[in-house]
């Protein structure tokens, strides 16, 4: 495969506490520009491995289609088509990829977002956000994103290579859970809270199948 050097950028991930300094890349005799994060198919990637960046973005694109929410109340639009909307163009705005950067969405801010479309639906009728839940039969933006979670961890089997063994298989024993999976040992909060760990530490009922 060709690469174009001028649109290559490399990222440096280190973590050791005592820098390590790498080789410059260079593709075709051109320089690779190092960056401090850089965005891979929708995603913005920090070199922390922290999401604050890619999360600001998602806010700024979900606040944005909100506003055109609003302005179609106020052109009388149909309470049911403006759920339309929301469910087509701004949930999937807030749910995009959203396995690789659970970590750093709270539950606060996803209800603020999704209170916040609930306010300009409502207008003045609004005041309760889990009553305005209930009566547009919407559920919370926070269980969604777990059931998602969990639906990539139910895929796992795509990821054996890094996927414990079944407690049958580590410990050698016929048992009455020999199908689930051995609990995964995270020594940080940085890769317990990452991609694939965090769906088998909040679930322990996945089942080889």
């Amino acid at each position: 495969m060709a690469l174009n050097p001028n649109k290559c950028k490399s990222v440096e991930i280190n973590f050791c506490k005592t820098p390590r300094y790498y080789d410059l890349l260079t593709n075709n005799g051109v320089q690779v520009k190092t960056v401090k994060q850089l965005k891979l198919l929708g995603v913005t990637i920090q070199d922390n491995l922290k999401w604050d960046t890619h999360i600001g973005e998602i806010v700024s694109k979900a606040n944005k289609a909100m506003h055109i929410v609003s302005v179609l109340k106020r052109f009388g639009a149909p309470e049911d088509q403006l759920i339309k909307i929301y469910k087509s163009f701004i949930r999937p705005i807030i749910e995009y990829a959203f396995p690789t950067w659970h970590s750093s969405m709270t539950s606060e801010l996803s209800c603020d977002l999704e209170s916040r479309f609930l306010r300009i639906l409502l207008g003045r009728r609004y005041y309760l956000y889990t009553a305005a839940l209930e009566k547009f039969s919407l559920d919370m933006l926070c269980d969604r994103r777990l059931q998602l979670v969990l639906k990539f961890g139910s895929v796992y089997e795509k990821f054996s290579d890094i996927i414990p063994n079944t407690r049958a298989e580590a410990t050698g024993r016929s048992l009455r859970n020999a199908n689930k999976i051995s609990q995964i040992k995270c020594r940080t909060e940085r890769f317990k809270k990452s991609t694939l760990p965090f769906p088998f530490l909040i679930n322990n009922d996945l089942i080889v199948q």
